[in-house]
C-alpha cells in the first residue's frame, strides 16, 4: 500500500489477502492504495510436488513412495488439501500400526480428501444394484470417450456418495476445446443415462453430476463455444440459461444413452463383478471391459 512517508523510519509495507476481492470497496483498490494485485491460483503439478515435500519433511515416508505420482493424482488440489493428504496418510498408517506411511495410505488419503470419510451406511440390495449400474455408467462412458481414464470404480460409501469413479490424473491443462468439455459432460451424465436405460428413470444420486454438467455448460457459454456465439453472459436472463442448458444437456444425454445402450450386455455381465468386488482398479476394469465387449 503506497502513500506512506518515505523519510521516516521504520518504513512500513502493508500487505493484505482476501479470497473475496469482488467485495472490497473500490476506494481500497484505486491507485496509491492496494493497487498491486497478485492472484494466487491453484498450484500446478510442480507446485503440488513442492507443497507435498514441505508437508512430508516431518513424516516417516516409505522410500518407495513416488511423490511426483501423488502430485499428478492430486490434480486440482489446493495447498490446504495437499496438507490434508499428508496428514490423513499418516493417520491411515497409524491405524494399521505401520511405522512408515506407504503409497496405499496416501491413495486412501486422496480419496478421503476428494470424497470424504468412509461411512458404515448399509444400502439395500436394490440400492446397491442401482448404485453399481450408475457408477458403471460413469466408468464405461469415460473409457469410451477417453480410453484409459478410469483409475478406480468403488461401491464403498464415502461422504455423501454411495459409490464413485476415480479418474486417472489429468495433465495440467489451461485451455479446453468444445469436444473435450462435451466429453466431460457425457462422463458426468453417464450415471443418470445408465439408470434411465435399466430403470426407465433417474434417482437423486445424479444431483451432483447434473451440477457438474451445468457448470461446464456455463464455461462453454462464457467462452463463446456454443451456438450463441460470443456474448456477455451477465446479460443472459434465467430463461436464456435454462434454454441453453436444456439444449446442450438434452443433446449430450441422448448421445450418452445411445453410446451406453450399445454396451447394455456389458453392464449386465459386469454388474455382479462390481457388486462382489466392491472396488476395482482401473486396469482390472479395462481388462473386464475388453473381455466382456469381445464376448458380447
Amino acid at each position: 500500500m503506497d502513500g506512506i512517508r518515505s523519510d521516516e523510519a521504520p518504513r512500513i509495507l502493508i500487505i493484505a489477502a482476501t479470497n473475496r476481492k469482488e467485495m472490497l470497496d473500490s476506494a481500497l483498490l484505486r491507485p496509491g492504495r492496494f493497487d498491486r494485485h497478485i492472484g494466487v491460483e491453484l498450484p500446478d503439478k510442480k507446485g503440488r510436488l513442492h507443497i507435498l515435500k514441505l508437508h512430508a519433511a516431518n513424516k516417516p515416508l516409505d522410500s518407495a513412495i513416488d511423490l511426483e505420482r501423488i502430485a499428478s493424482e492430486s490434480f486440482g488440489f489446493s495447498g490446504a488439501q495437499l496438507e490434508s493428504v499428508m496428514n490423513e496418510g499418516a493417520i491411515y498408517a497409524m491405524r494399521e500400526d505401520s511405522a512408515l506411511i506407504g503409497e496405499q495410505h496416501l491413495a486412501m488419503a486422496i480419496d478421503k480428501v476428494m470424497m470424504g470419510e468412509k461411512t458404515d451406511r448399509e444400502a439395500t440390495k436394490e440400492e446397491r444394484e442401482r448404485v453399481a449400474l450408475h457408477e458403471l455408467g460413469h466408468a464405461i462412458a469415460a473409457e469410451l470417450v477417453r480410453p484409459g481414464s478410469v483409475s478406480q470404480v468403488a461401491l464403498s460409501p464415502r461422504g455423501q456418495a454411495l459409490g464413485y469413479v476415480r479418474h486417472n490424473p489429468q495433465q495440467d491443462k489451461y485451455l479446453y476445446t468444445r469436444d473435450f468439455l462435451d466429453s466431460q459432460i457425457m462422463i458426468a451424465l453417464g450415471g443418470a443415462a445408465a439408470e434411465e436405460i435399466f430403470y426407465g428413470g433417474r434417482s437423486t444420486g445424479s444431483r451432483n453430476d447434473f451440477e457438474q454438467a451445468m457448470s461446464i455448460v456455463r464455461t462453454l457459454v462464457e467462452s463463446g463455444l456454443t451456438e450463441l456465439g460470443i456474448i456477455d453472459a451477465q446479460m443472459m436472463t434465467p430463461e436464456s440459461w435454462a434454454k441453453v442448458n436444456r439444449s446442450i444437456l438434452d443433446e449430450l444425454m441422448a448421445r450418452t444413452k445411445e453410446m451406453l445402450t450399445a454396451k447394455r450386455q456389458v453392464f449386465v455381465d459386469a454388474l455382479d463383478v462390481v457388486i462382489r468386488e466392491e472396488t476395482i482398479s482401473g486396469d482390472d476394469f479395462r481388462s473386464l471391459l475388453t473381455k466382456l465387449s469381445q464376448s458380447a
